[in-house]
C-alpha cells in the first residue's frame, strides 16, 4: 500500500493542467495558481526519495516466465 500511495504522489500535472484552465476561465487568482504549480514541483521532487525509502526492504529478483508461447 505504501509503494503504491507513494507512486501516486506525482500526479500534479493533472492539476496544472485543471488550474490552468481555472485561471483562464477567471475562477481562480493567480496566487491560487502558484500554489498548484509550487504543489506540482514539490510533490515532483519529493518522490523520488520517498520510492527509494518504500523500495529500501526489497531485494532485487530475477523475473520468471510465467507462461510460453509455443
Amino acid at each position: 500500500m505504501l509503494r503504491v500511495g507513494v507512486g501516486m504522489i506525482p500526479r500534479g500535472e493533472v492539476g496544472m493542467v485543471v488550474a490552468q484552465i481555472g485561471l483562464t476561465m477567471g475562477v481562480i487568482e493567480k496566487p491560487v495558481y502558484a500554489v498548484v504549480v509550487f504543489m506540482a514541483i514539490a510533490t515532483t521532487l519529493v518522490s523520488p526519495p520517498m520510492l527509494k525509502y518504500a523500495y529500501r526492504n526489497c531485494q532485487p529478483g530475477i523475473a520468471k516466465e510465467e507462461f510460453t508461447i509455443a
